[in-house]
């Protein structure tokens, strides 16, 4: 992973853990402009307001050209260590010899002050410390039960709610604002992956989500699944990172924001479920008629998971969740087949990846009948 220090002229990468052979070396030489700005800034003492004011604005523009060099250069070592730890992940597996803990260096993204947080009560229950009370917050605090919801939902509609940031950020903090609660839950859907992997969702009012090209065969699965080591989630979902960034800075510091993900299983599920059919019956008979296929399927959305995870974190996530929402529809063995060991792989390559997080633990759920995991 990229490691910067500011004022310093140069990268340094170093990757470790869970097998990953610890590398050193320069990646790429960067000016501070940081540093630079400061030393211009020196230099300019007495000259005319509109001499610094262009001096400034250039240095600015040249600032934003290297903060997108830096992040190209970020995303190639990312994805090559990204690759590694899946590989090490993998092996780890295999031998049934997982480490307890699993953790590299982390590529940062450009620092963003955010408010200093005041309540942290949830991040150490979850890490297992002593706290004075037990946390408290709602997996859909964000929602129907409260008229303001109701009023923004109603003018606006479900999709451009947590399509736009400024929406999602607003709906994110009005329960935690309102009721004191000791999280908040990013407003957004699990589905925003399925176009990632080439399946297309409607939602409409009163009807569960459906994909509009629902995979239905093992040969739908070469023709539409898109290679997830090709997605840029930057990219394509910058709107749910930049809903991260805007909520950090709504909450002012009084609550942690949780960043979430649908898990592997539960992705498959809803690729497959259409106006006309269910999801979850489909996906059973899938499992059963084309399990390499299937196997396909839950490789590719586990890594497509993870970068998705991971950019959260990187944007301002402070704990994440993975839902798996249709776990409960598995047998055991089918649990312990389809499930469970992407639960793990999606644990342990972001252990790999990330340092400083907390460990998501998996805890299969054993009735989830009634939860549709859309927040």
């Amino acid at each position: 992973a990229l490691q910067s220090e500011v004022g310093m002229d140069s990268y340094r990468m170093r990757r470790t853990g869970l097998g990953c052979r610890p590398v050193a070396g320069t990646m790429m030489v960067v000016v501070s402009m940081i540093a630079m700005a400061s030393r211009l800034g020196w230099t300019l003492e007495g000259a005319s307001p509109a001499l610094q004011s262009s001096v400034q604005t250039s240095a600015r523009a040249i600032n934003r050209g290297v903060l997108r060099s830096q992040h190209h250069a970020r995303s190639s070592v990312r994805r090559q260590l990204t690759r590694d730890c899946f590989a090490s992940v993998d092996s780890s597996l295999a031998t049934s010899t997982i480490p307890a803990a699993a953790a590299a260096a982390a590529a940062s993204a450009e620092p963003v002050n955010f408010p200093q947080l005041k309540n942290d009560l949830l991040l150490r229950a979850a890490r297992g410390q002593a706290t004075e009370r037990v946390p408290v917050w709602i997996h859909r605090q964000a929602g129907r039960y409260l008229p303001e919801f109701r009023s923004i939902a109603e003018k606006h509609g479900y999709m451009k709610c947590f399509n736009t940031p400024e929406i999602a950020a607003d709906l994110t903090v009005q329960p935690v604002h309102k009721y004191a609660m000791d999280a908040a839950i990013l407003f957004s859907d699990i589905l925003v992956l399925l176009p990632l992997m080439g399946v297309e969702w409607q939602i409409s009012a009163g009807v569960e989500p459906f994909a509009v090209n629902a995979i239905k065969t093992g040969d739908d699965v070469e023709s539409t699944l898109v290679d997830a080591d090709t997605v840029d989630i930057h990219d394509k979902l910058g709107y749910v990172l930049e809903s991260v960034k805007l909520t950090r800075h709504k909450l002012e510091g009084k609550a942690p924001l949780i960043g979430f993900s649908g898990a592997p299983w539960t992705l498959l599920t809803y690729t497959m479920h259409t106006a006309e059919s269910n999801g979850r019956e489909n996906a059973l008979e899938f499992i059963k008629k084309y399990p390499e296929a299937a196997t396909k399927i839950l490789d590719n959305a586990t890594k497509l998971v993870v970068k998705y995870l991971i950019a959260k974190v990187e944007a301002g996530a402070q704990m994440l969740q993975v839902f798996d929402s249709w776990a409960g529809i598995l047998s055991k063995d089918d649990f312990d087949t389809f499930s469970k060991p992407y639960l793990l792989k999606v644990k342990l390559t972001i252990g790999c990846l990330l340092t400083n997080t907390i460990n998501p633990s998996i805890h299969p759920c054993p009735d989830c009948e009634g939860s549709q995991g859309r927040n």
